[in-house]
């Protein structure tokens, strides 16, 4: 114990006369990630828009997994371009809506039992990631979604995202085939988005399996484990879904700015020093938080997805000290410094 002591008041030594924690902030907050999302806010384009369908070929590099065939559904393309058009922006056939960010964006059926197939049609958004995600990396997803009033009745839960190593293919636009091993994720169960005329930021933290390469927007759950809300459109009824989608990014996670307030002291870490477990318990008011971990000269070592209260291994750590910092989507919540002893 003597030895441990001996360590933590060099530790403090340092860290009050700066030459341990300003050196590893710097390396923080200069790091900045690269969106993985081509063309997010569908900005670029190959073709203006000029009717709906208009979708592959016009947007740049989002295509459609289905089968564009008679009777079967595509996804459409907004954009200020097409000015006067049913598919300009602010102003198209879904009503008056400005652009979350630029002057574009796309639109798709989650739910259309109306459809011409043997099934229920769906409509997806597909594209292929700039880079493959990196295994056991944290990232963080997020695209805003916009309920879509006009000739629109019915409001949903069920909207999703699929990460999968292989592109999405398929004859029938119904419920979507997905590669094995893909990485699902999907919008709170119970939680509806009707927000015509605005904008709704859906979030969302995953750990990847590595390798995944290619994103499908849309709705992967059978008929029966919808959850929705029916809505008299104003300006015409019809028993389908359909939701305007803007401002898409794929980000790796890593702490981006400390936030330094009282969050990070009711962070607990025990015990300290650590062998190989250390327990961590967040605040009430979290749920979960990335943890990056970091060696005193500001090299990430390990990243991990963290609940409520848990106990995670530190084996992989090497005896010395280490920075904890906690991020709960853009900010980061706390920081703890850890030493492994063994």
């Amino acid at each position: 114990m003597a030895k441990l002591s001996y360590i933590s008041k060099l530790i403090d030594y340092l860290t009050k006369r700066g030459l341990i924690v300003p050196s590893l902030l710097i390396c923080i907050n200069t790091v900045a990630q690269p969106n993985l999302i081509p063309n997010g806010s569908f900005e670029s384009y190959v073709t203006c828009p000029v009717s709906s369908n208009d979708y592959e070929g016009f947007v740049s590099d989002w295509y459609n997994p289905t089968d564009s065939i008679p009777y079967i559904p595509t996804p459409d393309y907004y954009n200020s371009c097409a000015n006067p058009s049913n598919v300009g922006v602010p102003q198209n056939f879904c009503g008056f809506l400005n652009a979350k960010n630029g002057s574009a964006y796309a639109g798709i059926f989650f739910y259309n039992p109306a459809g011409f197939t043997d099934c229920d049609s769906r409509e997806y958004l597909t594209v292929k990631l700039a880079s493959p995600l990196i295994k056991d990396s944290i990232y963080n997803y997020k695209m805003s979604v916009s309920f879509a009033l006009r000739y629109n009745s019915v409001a949903l839960s069920n909207i999703g995202v699929v990460l999968s190593k292989d592109s999405i293919h398929q004859y029938l636009a119904c419920v979507i085939d997905l590669p094995d091993s893909s990485i699902i994720l999907k919008n709170h169960q119970d939680s509806i988005v009707y927000n015509p005329g605005s904008w709704k930021e859906l979030n969302f933290t995953f750990k990847a399996n590595g390798g995944e390469a290619f994103l499908c927007i849309g709705n992967f759950d059978t008929d029966n484990d919808i959850d929705s809300i029916h809505y008299n459109s104003p300006q015409g009824y019809f028993e389908n879904t359909y939701y305007l989608i803007d401002d898409v990014s794929l980000v790796r996670a890593t702490s981006v700015g400390v936030d330094e307030n009282e969050m990070g002291n009711k962070i607990k870490v025990f015990p300290n020093p650590a062998q190989d477990l250390v327990t961590i318990k967040l605040p009430p008011s979290y749920n979960q938080a990335i943890l990056d971990i970091y060696n005193l000269t500001g090299q990430l070592i390990a990243q991990k997805l963290i609940t409520t209260s848990q106990l995670i291994p530190i084996s992989e750590l090497g005896n010395g000290v280490y920075i904890f910092v906690f991020q709960n989507e853009d900010k980061v919540i706390g920081r703890h410094r850890v030493v492994v002893a063994r």
